[in-house]
């Protein structure tokens, strides 16, 4: 029987924890908590980009990876889905932190899933990529930022580090890109077929 690590990546307000929890149910696989939500209640902040104000990025950045690894990394056997990547989290981290933490942060990744006995680009089975110009609704929700040129900033770093790791031997989906958001169900319906495929 097939193992499946599937992490949904992206911007904000791209359908990804949406989708991630119909895979979930879909497959009857845990569902990742989200974490960046948590860390920054943890630090005593409404949302995530408070923590810029309180010059404390990199702590919670690494907060948020450790996070991400810690419950990723143990479930490797049995499968999850989740609503982020770990190349998510290292995109955030070179957005708004310095070379040095980012540096560090990307050594972090590699030692804890080398000491999982996995390579970076086997963490997952799979990396869904929702892209902006398939669906992107930043809605009212005060924990994202509104600003699009930072969006598609990130979304651009992200796009880097996956080809990076594509060409190590990670699995990327861009299908969503040819469906619509009022196709979103039908993409839902092939992804799930495909994988009981499998």
């Amino acid at each position: 029987m097939t193992v499946h690590r599937i992490a949904f990546a992206g911007a904000s307000g791209t359908g990804k924890t949406t989708l991630a929890k119909h895979v979930a149910s879909a497959l009857g696989l845990e569902l990742q908590p989200s974490f960046a939500r948590q860390v920054a209640a943890e630090m005593m902040v409404a949302s995530p980009y408070d923590v810029d104000a309180l010059g404390r990025r990199g702590e919670f950045q690494l907060r948020v990876l450790n996070a991400t690894l810690g419950w990723q990394l143990p479930r490797l056997q049995k499968g999850f889905v989740a609503d982020r990547s770990i190349w998510d989290a290292h995109a955030y981290t070179c957005e708004h932190c310095d070379v040095g933490t980012t540096s560090a942060h990307l050594m972090h990744i590699v030692r804890a899933c080398h000491a999982a006995g996995v390579a970076t680009s086997e963490l997952y089975t799979q990396v869904v990529v929702c892209p902006m110009d398939s669906f992107f609704v930043l809605g009212d929700d005060p924990a994202r930022k509104k600003d699009y040129t930072y969006h598609r900033r990130f979304e651009k770093l992200l796009t880097q580090f996956l080809e990076a790791e594509e060409n190590l031997g990670l699995t990327v989906d861009r299908s969503l890109v040819r469906y619509p958001a009022g196709k979103r169900a039908q993409w839902l319906g092939e992804f799930v077929a495909s994988l009981y495929a499998c």
